[in-house]
């Protein structure tokens, strides 16, 4: 139909009384308990009156659709949820082929919105049925409601929602924040066989969603509960909540039959007999009765499906959503198992001071306004900037200056983060754990997805490997320009000051196809576990580190002696604290894959007297090479683990200098070279704090070692 359609509520649980069995004879013989429950009476059996029920959970399939192929004529008319789903055990699939597919927005009072505004409920409420004699039609009873803000909720084990022309929920950016409300059933049917939840949802425009995952199949409290969703593909953004996960243990009552006998001498029967009896012993009588009359039995199984049907339980449980790629396909030939946008990713349990996270009390059926107390882990493969998108381009990402609109990838939860990215660069918007560890993979490169000083990654420990394709690699870039290169990856490591550390890696990349890892600590110190990159000796553009803090030390994370930093140029900056601490260097093993520093062996120059240039520097030392450069407002404490140190700056300007290069038995190139001029990288662009000094690049005319108000100490291993 070209009409919108709106779907009230759609129950397939009975709400209705346990179905009713009256029995009214001279004689009800039994019970006698023989033959056993299930085994057939011979019809001249006159001492014995029994039957089974047969009590069937019938796994639901529900479809909601508005079928109106696009090639046969105009109009894109939305599918609109005004009430609830309740199909606890079965699958329920929403489509539509034209439009969208809305939750009702709330209140349609004209006080509050304008009817017929994106912001503005229909407000049209199911109210069950009309009252009916039996055997009467049943008729569905409606009210126009001025003030409508339930939560339009759908309970089912397996949701498909696809909406391939129009979106699925509305974004913030679009009004009011409106998603499609799901709550995930994991349960056990009769044979005690698991059914895993399952949720695929796809759509041209945006996919908003609010997820509550809840483990009604048995499994002990408090044990670890696994989350997966299938699939959320989007033309334009992705837009998940994810709420409190919860389970639940009690059994829902709605089985059986309640069988009244009556002596049918009575006329009319006046009440039935024994009704305070057990219906499972010899004097059973009236009740309710299970699977069988007389006498009752305990249902085999019965229990898992009274589980999942329960509502009353709703304990908030840690648990981990998995968003994982498996390498299985749907029926499009669709990778499930990931994340995929258009433009932008963003997928919170916990609301930060830069991300807005609407959170819900998930222990309640009508979901009111609370925050998030439990713990979730995240960990998903995602594609943002998907090429099997369309995304509109709007200016919903606050850029400054150039592009407004650009792919990000946005995570906020109080868990750990495990995110891959498929295709291309994994573009960080801001990838925040509150208050566990963040670890990145991509293909290419990580990214400051949106120009801006902000900062892009946030946790306890971050680890981070890029140039897994094996191709162009990279953390950050060594350049800023606005709305067109974001410049240094901006984080915050050891967010709690509880020992976090920082790695970041590039060594799967080709060497000729990444500058290297280029990070700015905006918060604190830059607690160091591993920092590796390769470049070739070709190109002094590759394979380089650049590390700075805005108030900070830089520091070895570890205690000990082995390396913090590989690569070819090392250039640190540490604004508001040091390098390295006086009982802890920060090691580093520079010049990695870079030309040999001298002409001659130990940079001795020309020997032979005869030669024009004897006496002179090794002429190697004034070639362009890679190099070191430090700078700290405290102190420098440093260690070259391996062969020479090839120096360009060491600035302390409140603090004392030592710099050591490590003698080792049977080597002799663990010489320190002050080389005469060259540049140092300590910033994406001159304008950033605290100093807004010339730091992109830092032009040094006379190499230097100089503590303006400390001691110098060089430790040389050899010359």
């Amino acid at each position: 139909s070209l009409s919108k359609l709106v779907v009230n509520e759609i129950n397939v649980v009975s709400a209705a009384a346990d179905p009713n069995i009256e029995v009214s004879i001279d004689i009800i013989p039994g019970p006698l308990n023989s033959p056993a429950n299930d085994v057939s009476i011979a019809e001249h059996i006159q001492t014995l009156f029994e039957f089974k029920i047969v009590n069937e959970f019938i796994k639901t399939q529900v479809f909601v659709g508005n079928l109106f192929p696009v090639a046969t004529t105009s109009g894109s008319p939305d599918l609109v949820l005004d009430g609830p789903i309740e199909n606890p055990i079965g699958r329920t699939t929403i489509l539509n082929e034209r439009g969208n597919i809305f939750s009702d927005a709330g209140s349609r009072s004209p006080l509050t919105c304008t009817p017929g505004a994106l912001d503005c409920g229909l407000g049209i409420e199911g109210n069950g049925v009309l009252a009916h004699a039996a055997g009467d039609p049943i008729v569905s009873s409606f009210t126009i409601e001025g003030s409508d803000n339930d939560i339009e909720l759908i309970r089912t084990n397996i949701l498909d929602i696809d909406a391939p022309n129009g979106a699925i929920g509305r974004r913030a950016d679009t009004g009011t924040r409106v998603p499609i409300t799901v709550e995930l059933i994991r349960f056990l049917d009769e044979t005690g066989a698991l059914f895993l939840f399952d949720l695929e949802a796809a759509a041209g425009d945006d996919v908003v969603l609010d997820i509550t995952a809840n483990r009604r199949s048995g499994e002990a409290i408090g044990t670890a509960f696994i989350a997966q969703i299938d699939k959320v593909h989007a033309g334009n953004d992705v837009d998940l909540v994810l709420h409190d996960s919860i389970e639940g243990r009690d059994l829902d009552n709605r089985f059986g039959v309640f069988v009244e006998l009556f002596d049918a001498d009575d006329s009319p029967p006046q009440a039935a007999i024994g009704l305070t009896f057990s219906t499972t012993g010899a004097f059973a009588a009236s009740g309710f009765y299970a699977t069988h009359f007389r006498p009752d039995s305990v249902p085999v199984g019965l229990d898992n499906i009274l589980r999942a049907l329960g509502t009353v339980d709703r304990f908030r449980i840690d648990s981990t959503y998995l968003f994982q790629n498996d390498g299985l396909t749907d029926g499009d030939g669709a990778n499930l198992g990931d994340l995929k946008a258009g433009d932008n990713i963003h997928v919170c349990h916990v609301e930060t001071s830069d991300q807005t996270c609407t959170a819900r009390n998930s222990t309640s059926l009508l979901y009111p306004l609370g925050s998030s107390l439990t713990t979730i882990n995240i960990e998903a493969y995602t594609d943002a900037d998907w090429s099997g998108g369309s995304p509109t381009i709007e200016d919903d990402d606050q850029i400054t200056g150039g592009t407004p609109d650009v792919a990000q990838i946005f995570f906020a939860t109080n868990g750990n983060i495990v995110d891959t990215e498929l295709v291309g660069d994994l573009p960080a918007g801001h990838i925040h754990s509150t208050n566990g560890d963040v670890t990145l993979f991509s293909p290419i490169r990580i990214t400051d997805a949106n120009f801006d000083t902000t900062i892009d990654v946030t946790g306890e420990n971050i680890t981070m490997t890029a140039g897994t394709a094996g191709g162009i690699g990279g953390i950050g870039l060594p350049t800023f320009q606005a709305g067109v290169l974001g410049g240094f990856l901006e984080i915050n490591v050891d967010v709690n000051d509880n020992g976090g550390k920082l790695s970041a890696y590039d060594t799967a990349a080709a060497d000729a196809s990444t500058k290297g890892i280029y990070l700015d600590e905006l918060t604190g110190d830059m607690r160091i576990n591993e920092i590796w990159t390769a470049g070739t000796a070709g190109d002094l553009n590759t394979g380089n580190v650049s590390l700075r803090t805005v108030n900070g030390s830089i520091v070895d994370a570890n205690g000990d002696d082995l390396w913090n930093i590989r690569a070819q140029t090392v250039d640190i900056d540490a604004n508001g604290g040091s390098i390295g601490e006086f009982a802890n260097d920060l090691e580093i093993d520079s010049s990695i894959g870079s030309n040999p520093p001298c002409e001659f062996d130990n940079c001795t120059g020309e020997t032979d007297p005869e030669e024009a240039d004897y006496g002179l520097s090794d002429t190697g030392l004034s070639n362009a090479n890679d190099d070191v450069a430090l700078e700290a407002s405290g102190s420098i404490y440093l260690t070259e683990t391996d062969g020479h140190l090839r120096l360009l700056l060491a600035h302390a300007v409140s603090g004392h200098i030592r710099i050591t290069v490590r003698e080792s038995a049977g080597d002799l190139d663990e010489d320190l070279y002050l080389i005469a001029s060259g540049s140092a990288r300590f910033a994406e662009s001159n304008d950033r704090l605290p100093g807004l000094n010339t730091d992109a690049p830092r032009v040094i005319l006379n190499g230097q070692i100089f503590a303006e108000a400390g001691a110098v100490l060089l430790q040389v291993g050899d010359d």
